[in-house]
């Protein structure tokens, strides 16, 4: 399962749930698009995953596919913010798209 953006010149693949229990954050995909060609805000991406999530995912996963489990979004708060994140990189998607 792909969790897409539509309605701008680009499509945009934020994650994909694998059926091995894992989400797999698209940074590989999206550094080809703008604004996540921009690698300050595949830092903050990160960076905002990582805090939400409680994980440590490494600086250098902004150019690849890394995974989180999803038992770690077992807790509704941890749910919760993770999915505020990834409505941050909605937004962001939407804001560059208009300008």
């Amino acid at each position: 399962m792909h969790a897409t953006i539509g309605g701008t010149s680009n499509w945009y693949i934020l994650i994909h749930v694998r059926t091995n229990g894992s989400i797999q954050i698209q940074f590989a995909v999206l550094r080809r698009r703008p604004p996540f060609d921009n690698e300050a805000i595949r830092r903050e991406f990160l960076q905002r995953l990582n805090e939400a999530v409680n994980i440590n995912l490494p600086a250098e996963a902004i150019d690849t596919l890394p995974s989180i489990r999803m038992y770690e979004l077992r807790n509704e708060e941890t749910l919760q913010k993770f999915l505020v994140v990834l409505e941050w990189a909605l937004q962001t998607v939407k804001a560059a798209s208009r300008s």
